[in-house]
């Protein structure tokens, strides 16, 4: 007898899915089919309807079928059998240990876990009973597959890692976001300091590409952090890929500090070149008439931060160099009365210069013969102290020296 009502089910196992697609069109149309969905990887949760009418109208067996799958994956069978006793057997093949049917959750749920792309499918609960008809439940189960994380390119095809540049000002900037995979299409999205971004998206194959242009970088740009976003679903994490655009500047501004508008012949004077604005920090260079100056004092650069976009100061400060030099400009011989004195910049990557002069007017001819004191007078105001020189040339001396010297002259 045991044999016989076995082949009946398995009879009746074959009429149901014969008639499962015409069954689940029917149930569509009438809005019956219920929705489901996981990440793969994660758990999934699939309704079914067990509630009993009447004390006496017993649940006896449960069957999950899968769409075009001929046996169940999934039976709880409770005859002669209460609800806590009942036998669960799965299809191991398919499932293995990921399957499990809890009945005593509202609603009871077939719960599959560590999703695979496989799971995706339509599945049936049906459920017998003891004193009344069998009921349906029609569950839809999609499995979201992420995308691929965003790999960013330049316009050349190169793989743009943490920076991009570095580029000049008035540049254009073109870059290259693309995506793999991912289950709904993903979108993707370009992103600078919380403001949306206008990319162009492309397909090709099984990805997506999303490209970004810049026509003309303005120094705002400089270290930029732009971010490629690619998002499917609403229960995926977003994932990004992000880059900082790096800039070579020109000085916004160059000049001479440390004299006036008079200066006196037999005089020395320390003249201060400052360039500021560059990046990197720009190489100072003095000149009189056309002849190069050497042996110039170069102060370190001195780098303005101006924090951008409420990045972390690594990523999204911006930067530009403070840089001075500076030059003794001898006044102890005609020759010299009226030089040009120049500084020229240099910039990295341009070879662009900046030239800055000063013309100082002659106050007096100096006479060769005449020893007299002078000052030298540094412009940083570091030190000022009198000293003696001869006509032909100055000399600095220590300053212990210089009391003994100056006890001397005035005795």
């Amino acid at each position: 007898m045991r044999g016989e009502s076995l082949w009946i089910q398995l009879a009746v196992l074959q009429v149901l899915i014969v008639t499962f697609s015409a069954d689940i069109l029917s149930d569509i149309n009438k809005g019956r089919l219920i929705p489901a969905s996981g990440v793969m990887g994660s758990v999934a949760r699939l309704p079914c309807d067990l509630t009993q009418e009447e004390l006496t109208n017993s649940v006896l067996l449960v069957l999950w079928i899968k769409r075009n799958i001929e046996l169940p994956v999934y039976t709880f069978d409770l005859r002669n059998r209460n609800l806590a006793q009942g036998r669960h057997r799965v299809d191991e093949a398919r499932f293995g240990k990921r399957a499990y049917f809890y009945t005593m959750r509202d609603p009871p749920i077939l719960s599959i876990k560590n999703l695979i792309e496989s799971d995706e499918g339509i599945y049936l609960c049906r459920v017998d009973f003891e004193n009344s008809p069998t009921r349906y439940t029609w569950v839809n189960l999609s499995v979201i597959v992420p995308p691929s994380t965003p790999v960013i390119f330049t316009e050349d095809g190169l793989r743009a890692e943490h920076v991009v540049g570095p580029y000049t000002e008035g540049e254009r900037l073109a870059l290259v976001c693309r995506v793999q995979g991912g289950k709904p299409r993903p979108v993707v999205m370009w992103w600078r300091a919380g403001s949306l971004m206008r990319g162009v998206d492309t397909s090709h194959g099984s990805g997506i590409e999303s490209k970004l242009v810049i026509p003309a970088l303005q120094r705002s740009d400089l270290r930029a952090l732009l971010s490629c976003v690619a998002s499917n679903h609403n229960e995926t994490v977003p994932l990004s890929t992000a880059v900082i655009v790096e800039m070579t500047l020109p000085p916004l501004a160059v000049s001479i500090l440390g004299g006036s508008s008079h200066l006196s012949a037999g005089k020395s004077y320390d003249l201060i070149c400052q360039a500021t604005g560059s990046r990197p920090e720009a190489k100072l260079r003095w000149w009189k008439g056309k002849r190069e100056l050497l042996g110039a004092r170069e102060e370190p650069a001195i780098s303005w931060p101006s924090i951008g976009f409420g990045y972390n100061l690594e990523y999204g400060t911006r930067k530009w160099s403070f840089s001075s030099s500076s030059e003794w400009l001898d006044l102890n011989s005609a020759q010299h009365i009226g030089a040009v004195i120049a500084d020229v910049v240099e910039h990295h990557l341009q070879g662009a210069e900046t030239t800055s002069n000063y013309s100082p007017p002659t106050n007096r001819r100096l006479d060769d013969r005449d020893a007299r004191k002078h000052e030298i007078i540094r412009a940083a105001s570091i030190l000022q102290i009198p000293v003696f020189y001869q006509p032909t040339s100055v000399a600095l001396i220590p300053v212990e020296m210089f009391f003994r010297m100056v006890k001397t002259a005035f005795l």
